[in-house]
C-alpha cells in the first residue's frame, strides 16, 4: 500500500510564522544589507492611506480609511535615541590590509 504524503497543517494566523524584529533590530538588518559603516540610522516607514466606502457587503458600506505600508528604508538621524542605530557599531568597516 503507497503512503500518502504529509499534509500541510492550517497556519494559525494569530501566531506568528517567524521571528519578529524590533525597531532597532530592523534599522541594523537594513545598515548591512545597504553597507552603510558610519552614520547614525533610524527606520523610516512610508505609508499610503486611502479613503473610500468600505464594508462586508454592499448594504453595509460605511465611509473608511484603508492604511498600508509602501516601503521602509533609514533616514539620517543628528543624534543618538532609542531607535538610532550608529552603523561603526552595527556594521563596522572591514580592516584595511597593506600588502
Amino acid at each position: 500500500m503507497a503512503k500518502k504524503p504529509p499534509t500541510k497543517a492550517k497556519a494559525n494566523v494569530t501566531e506568528p510564522t517567524v521571528d519578529y524584529l524590533s525597531l532597532q533590530e530592523a534599522t541594523e538588518v537594513l545598515v548591512k544589507h545597504l553597507g552603510y559603516h558610519v552614520g547614525l540610522y533610524a527606520l523610516s516607514v512610508e505609508f499610503k492611506i486611502a479613503i473610500g466606502q468600505v464594508g462586508p457587503s454592499p448594504n453595509e458600506l460605511l465611509p473608511g480609511t484603508m492604511v498600508g505600508v509602501s516601503r521602509i528604508g533609514l533616514l539620517k538621524a543628528d543624534k543618538l535615541g532609542p531607535h538610532v542605530v550608529d552603523a561603526s557599531e552595527v556594521n563596522p568597516s572591514p580592516p584595511k590590509y597593506r600588502i
